[in-house]
């Protein structure tokens, strides 16, 4: 039991400091629903006239229950 809590907290740790040092993330589109930003730091051209671009979404339901849940 004691091995399972570690390996979820290793992991959340993980998970958490990949997000923060490993992405920039740049906002290049918006709606009245949600935010859609790509990280500039994925890019990559694999092949000519081929863009590969990691992208993230985010709806503001998913924003206001974060920021009540930050207060």
């Amino acid at each position: 039991m004691k091995l399972r809590i570690a390996l979820l907290v290793f992991g959340l740790i993980i998970i958490s400091i990949g997000d923060v040092y490993g992405a920039d993330w740049k906002l290049y589109s918006s709606s009245d629903i949600s935010l859609v930003y790509y990280d500039a730091q994925s890019i990559t051209h694999p092949a000519k006239n081929i863009v590969r671009v990691w992208e993230r979404w985010r709806n503001f339901k998913q924003l206001i229950t974060i920021l009540l849940l930050r207060n």
